[in-house]
């Protein structure tokens, strides 16, 4: 009799905590490595990775392709030598937003691939304090983004990082992985998602296409710039612009 407890207990356990993290989590093919720390009375959550898998989802594989459209590769050079390179977003069919993790304050120069072809751009903005990098270009006759409402953006929300980076051969190639926000820091969210320096400048995007963010690194963790951020500064470069 207390060996079927036992196996009963441990039942209700394993269910629980499928019902708890695998159900929620089915959708977008994740596996979910939770690692807890004890601080005094307080137990928290330090360390939570969500491993992409390959998924032929019909739905993800349209989101990424129509997303592709409306980000470009950026590349940060500093006298002719590539330093960075990330991903980038149209605000409008000549202006780019990018992070300062893709172009660093040493970048003396910076070139877009869009589709198939690469082009010089100018960098007209840079923001270090929000993290947010402005470049212009030659029109292009491509979608622009469509931001989130920021009453779309909390904790718990799930979005897809869609995003360009360069194979070891210099090409540009199209990656997608899904994330969590986590927790807020500072206005910004910190995004659950597997760790790679290919997620600087992404966007974060939701199932419907709206773009929820741009992605930067600081310290080992993966940050998400609300839409309302890069909107805000936007409105000021416009504004100025007009005022010249």
């Amino acid at each position: 009799m207390t060996r079927n407890i036992i196996i009963s207990l441990i039942s209700g356990v394993i269910g629980g905590i499928i019902a708890v993290f695998f159900f929620p989590l089915i959708s977008g093919n994740l596996i979910t490595n939770l690692t807890s720390s004890i601080n005094g009375n307080n137990s928290h959550i330090v360390q939570k990775e969500i491993i992409r898998i390959l998924n032929n989802d019909e739905a993800i594989s349209s989101l990424t392709e129509d997303t592709s459209e409306s980000i470009v590769l950026v590349r940060a050079l500093s006298h002719s030598k590539v330093i960075r390179f990330g991903t980038g977003i149209l605000l409008t069919r000549e202006v780019i937003a990018t992070t300062g993790n893709v172009v660093p304050s040493n970048a003396t120069s910076v070139d877009v691939t869009i589709g198939e072809k690469k082009e010089t751009a100018k960098i007209v903005l840079r923001d270090y304090k929000k993290n947010i990098v402005l470049i212009s270009i030659d029109q292009v006759d491509r979608p622009i983004v469509t931001f989130s409402k920021s009453d779309n953006l909390n904790v718990g929300k799930f979005g897809y990082l869609i995003g360009e980076y360069l194979d070891n051969s210099g090409n540009a190639l199209l990656f997608s992985q899904q994330g969590l926000l986590s927790r807020s820091i500072n206005g910004n969210f910190l995004i659950d998602t597997k760790y790679s320096n290919d997620v600087s400048g992404t966007p974060m995007v939701e199932m419907n296409g709206n773009v929820l963010g741009l992605v930067y690194i600081s310290k080992g963790e993966i940050i998400l710039i609300p839409a309302e951020e890069i909107k805000t500064v936007f409105e000021g470069y416009s504004n100025s612009i007009n005022n010249e």
